[in-house]
């Protein structure tokens, strides 16, 4: 079968724990030097290798290159592949900042179902049929003033994303169900409605076929693949904006485009990565955070208005109570 996480970061029992306390403390070098402890006991090369990176950029000497058997998701997350770039880009003013805002995410791509392969009922998975608890509806849509149903996008089971440390900021177990309306961002008459369904008992969902749904709205079913990485924040981001200078985000436009990316068109927390405007619910003083965002997707013929990106944001008080009642969907194209 498939693996949800082909590259995964933790390799090894026990790991998980330090790649947190990485991720936790993004630049301070010691979680980085008791981890390498760890694997260094455990005869990992990865050991040696955050040895001579991080001597070499604290030296000011260039950075090592990558052993051939490193996971490109494992030397994200430690932050090498952003060290790299930086140093590529002259290490610039906006470096240390970026480095303390960067986010563990998720970068999640759709695989079609071959036949005769299916998802288990409650994974994780885009496109095809939902699975929904018994006592829960399928949310409606609307198809020239008549109620219908609208388009399931993904499904996140939470158990699956909490083998990964970049999925922490989210609870451990139950189901993350997206639906949106697309019809009326087809005719780029408006964003569309939406509804994230979260359902704590996943042994009670089963596979719901729909009553009226456009043929639109109807996504392959697909499988999924996630990659653990390291993303830093767009220009426009609050987060940087705090603690950055005009100038110094106006030079840092334009280069977070070239910033390398794992392959997929979809993430989960993170970072936001906006088209025209950053996603946020006007007139609210909540800070939000990405919860999961979807991008132009051909496989899962997910390609509305010039490419648009849907944004779920949620309040980072909610996230850290694992709430998702004040999620908010924003759209964003060109």
């Amino acid at each position: 079968m498939p693996k949800l996480f082909p590259e995964p970061v933790c390799q090894l029992p026990g790991e998980y724990g330090f790649v947190a306390a990485v991720l936790a403390t993004p630049l301070d070098d010691l979680p980085k030097l008791v981890y390498a402890d760890w694997l260094d006991e455990h005869s990992d090369p990865r050991g040696t290798f955050l040895r001579v990176w991080l001597a070499a950029r604290n030296a000011g000497k260039s950075l090592p290159k990558p052993y051939k058997t490193l996971s490109k998701c494992w030397l994200s997350v430690m932050g090498f592949t952003l060290d790299d770039w930086l140093v590529k880009q002259g290490n610039p003013a906006w470096a240390e900042a970026v480095r303390a805002t960067a986010e563990p995410c998720l970068v999640v791509r759709a695989i079609p179902l071959e036949d005769g392969e299916t998802v288990p009922t409650g994974g994780s998975k885009m496109g095809g049929l939902p699975d929904l608890h018994p006592d829960d509806e399928w949310p409606l849509a609307t198809y020239d003033d008549q109620d219908g149903q609208a388009a399931f996008i993904a499904q996140w089971n939470l158990t699956e994303l909490a083998v990964s440390p970049c999925a922490a900021k989210l609870p451990n177990q139950g189901l993350l169900s997206f639906f949106i309306d697309l019809v009326p961002v087809w005719g780029e008459s408006e964003d569309g409605s939406y509804e994230l369904m979260f359902t704590r008992d996943v042994m009670e969902v089963d596979e719901r076929e729909p009553e009226n749904l456009h043929e639109e709205s109807s996504l392959p079913a697909c499988r999924v693949e996630f990659r653990e990485w390291l993303s830093i924040p767009d220009y426009r981001s609050p987060v940087l904006q705090k603690v950055l200078s005009k100038p110094l985000i106006a030079n840092y436009c334009g280069k977070h485009f070239k910033y390398p990316r794992a392959k997929g068109s979809h993430a989960i927390l993170g970072h936001a990565q906006p088209i025209v405007r950053y996603p946020t619910l006007l007139g609210s003083r909540k800070t939000r955070s990405l919860l999961t965002q979807f991008g132009p997707d051909e496989v899962l013929r997910l390609a509305a208005a010039d490419g648009g990106t849907w944004y779920f944001m949620i309040p980072d008080a909610d996230l850290k109570k694992g709430e998702f009642g004040g999620v908010h969907m924003d759209f964003d194209t060109w």
